[in-house]
């Protein structure tokens, strides 16, 4: 099996089946910078989980949880504070929540919940299929504002994050 490709003029579809996440072979990591833009900050989720289906037309279901408790930046401090109320607030909001709305071979799109925010997810995609594998990478920016991680200074932090997902899934047998 080859890669899957963009969509042409007369549609390309993801291959059809129930798929799961294989976290062993998977990263959602993330970017972003403080202090004046001058400091890296780079981190990574170490716990998630995820589903998707693709029916034989081509429509797709899916949802993917990250445990927000599960962030690492490598700085224990860091970590307590990114897990605390002034950003994910572990507590009260455990898991970040993906639901997939619409996806292609090039594009992915639903909706991305952060404590208690819901915020509109349109990115681009890459597709590829192989060994009964499908592995899907996307990038996105997420605004620290709208996701309700109030913690943003300005110059302390920048007001974005980049979130590098890259997850491969594995069928699910029937």
């Amino acid at each position: 099996m080859g890669a899957v490709e963009a969509p042409s003029a007369a549609g390309t579809q993801l291959p059809h089946g129930d798929w799961r996440v294989d976290q062993s072979q998977s990263n959602v990591v993330f970017r972003t910078r403080k202090l004046f833009g001058l400091i890296p900050v780079r981190g990574r989720f170490e716990r998630f989980d995820g589903k998707l289906s693709v029916d034989p037309s081509g429509a797709s279901s899916g949802q993917m949880q990250i445990h927000a408790a599960s962030i690492t930046t490598g700085m224990k401090n860091r970590d307590e504070h990114l897990r605390a109320a002034d950003f994910f607030h572990v507590d009260s909001f455990p898991l970040l929540v993906f639901t997939l709305s619409a996806f292609t071979p090039s594009e992915i799109n639903g909706s991305l919940r952060i404590r208690d925010k819901s915020l509109a997810i349109a990115a681009p995609a890459k597709v590829t299929e192989e060994n009964g594998r499908l592995r899907i990478q996307t990038e996105l920016v997420i605004d620290h504002g709208a996701a309700g991680l109030g913690w943003t200074r300005t110059g302390i932090v920048r007001s974005t994050v980049a979130a590098e997902i890259d997850i491969v899934l594995r069928r699910i047998d029937s």
